[in-house]
């Protein structure tokens, strides 16, 4: 019977679970990639608006997340720009919670994340 030690702290385990996604990243891309629809599927006419696209955005990762889509992952890395810079120090998180297929712990934070905005823009 393996028993776990005493002195391993969490934080190499951290270490070794980033660097595991790290060397899996590319892995996923494929596999995101592979089950991304053509462009030509794209949404029609998406927002041009930037908080109507963030919004739409939002909406669509929330969307995938509550399904455990991997599709979220694609989202992610395709909408990179703009989601980095919505969900600001989050989005490493989130992304880590995502390659490690942790949906429901990114689900948690892209819901906080939405709760926070909109009662700072709401009236």
């Amino acid at each position: 019977m393996l028993k776990a030690d005493p002195d391993l702290q969490a934080e190499p385990i951290r270490v070794a679970i980033d660097r595991i996604a790290t060397a899996f990243s590319p892995l996923n891309q494929t596999l995101a990639a592979l089950g991304s629809p053509p462009a030509t599927e794209a949404t029609p006419n998406p927002p041009e608006d930037q908080a109507e696209r963030r919004e739409h955005l939002f909406t669509t990762l929330l969307h995938l997340l509550r399904e455990n889509d991997t599709q979220a992952i694609a989202l992610l890395r395709n909408e990179r720009t703009l989601l980095r810079s919505s969900l600001g120090e989050s989005f490493e998180r989130i992304e880590r919670h995502l390659l490690g297929f942790e949906f429901e712990e990114a689900l948690e934070l892209v819901e906080c994340i939405q709760s926070e905005y909109a009662q700072a823009h709401s009236p």
